[in-house]
Formats: C-alpha cells, sequence, structure tokens
C-alpha cells in the first residue's frame, strides 16, 4: 500500500493506524510515499508500522525498487507460512 502523510480527507498517518489495527492488514506492506521527509514525519510513520519511507521526488525506478522489495517480501513470507501449515 502506497501512501502519502498529505491526502485530502486523513493523513497518511491515520490511514496507517487504522489499517495496522485491521488484522487483515498487519503483515500488508505499507510505503509512505511523500514530500514530507522531516525526520519526526520518518520516526512517526514507522512508530504506526509503515514497512518503509520514499521522499518525493523520486525517480519511478527507486519506487518500483521498492515495491517490488516488499512484494517479493511478502510473497516469500506467504510462502514460508503455508509450508509451516502444511508440515
Amino acid at each position: 500500500i502506497l501512501l502519502d502523510v498529505m491526502m485530502p480527507k486523513l493523513t497518511g498517518y491515520q490511514v496507517a493506524k487504522k489499517l495496522r489495527e485491521m488484522p487483515e492488514f498487519r503483515s500488508t506492506p505499507i510505503i509512505m510515499f511523500t514530500a514530507r521527509a522531516d525526520e519526526e514525519d520518518i520516526v512517526r510513520s514507522f512508530e504506526l508500522g509503515v514497512n518503509d519511507y520514499i521522499g518525493k521526488p523520486a525517480a519511478p525506478s527507486l519506487l518500483r525498487s521498492r515495491v517490488r522489495r516488499w512484494l517479493l517480501r511478502t510473497d516469500h513470507g506467504d510462502n514460508d507460512q503455508r509450508k509451516q501449515e502444511s508440515e
């Protein structure tokens, strides 16, 4: 899930907090992609359970590689879970 700190109705912080409270989204990767790159914003995001933080502007290749990294990590984790359940 890609979030921006500054969104129209809810902030990215609020959405991240709500997502982490929902069991079905606790392990879903969340990436904050935002122009707000102060240390306070980054720390707050990680405290809310965000997995990664990318400041804008960012090269499209950087964004793609970071998203891919988290998708592969999640897929690998799901496969490990399936293996454990079948044993």
